[in-house]
């Protein structure tokens, strides 16, 4: 029996999940903490673990202030107007859509047309958003998830972790992505404890 119903993960046990998951390990973690995230490895859905691990973010979309104002918000329009886009991209670790290459999944990922991704360590939120002219928009085209203790654990890493990644992607709007980063988990899930 798992503790799916009756228990919410705190933060630090889903991003400690999603590393083990991963293959990566978390420093300071205790051998308790590492038992618990095996143990849900081994007993949980993948639904499961998407289900629960959604708490250890919070994702906001912008748009480029020029693309709001005309209703046009795709990257495309944005790159073409506006030459910081490989820097934005420079300060991001990329997840969920923009990292899906690592999954093995059968989307026909536009890269460069949606941009997910954690603030890297160092990076100001405020400064980032003002140097690329970002604004919050519901329908966006930047997806800027918080990582853990409200920044990414990965340093300079250009992309997020692969259980970290599939994780974001299952918890995408888009059905394909969600099945896709669903499948990715149960793979990882299975490899794990094979």
């Amino acid at each position: 029996m798992t503790d799916t119903t009756t228990t919410i993960w705190s933060p630090t046990s889903c991003w400690l999940l999603l590393e083990e998951l991963s293959g990566t390990r978390s420093e300071g973690a205790t051998e308790r903490q590492l038992d618990l995230a095996r143990r849900r490895i081994a007993t949980c859905s993948a639904e499961e673990i998407v289900d629960h691990v959604r708490i250890r973010t919070v994702v906001e979309r912008f748009a480029i202030r020029s693309d709001r104002e005309s209703h046009d918000n795709s990257l495309r329009a944005a790159e073409a107007r506006r030459p910081s886009l490989a820097a934005m991209r420079g300060q991001l670790t990329r997840t969920g859509s923009s990292a899906d290459h690592f999954l093995a999944t059968d989307l026909s990922a536009n890269p460069g047309y949606d941009l997910h991704g954690y603030l890297r360590t160092g990076v100001d939120y405020q400064s980032f958003l003002a140097e690329h002219g970002l604004v919050h928009s519901r329908d966006g085209a930047f997806w800027m998830w918080s990582g853990p203790e409200g920044g990414a654990a990965w340093g300079e890493a250009e992309y997020a972790p692969v259980g970290v990644i599939a994780a974001d992607l299952a918890l995408s709007s888009s059905a394909r992505e969600r099945a896709a980063g669903l499948a990715a988990i149960a793979r990882m899930q299975a490899a794990y404890t094979s």
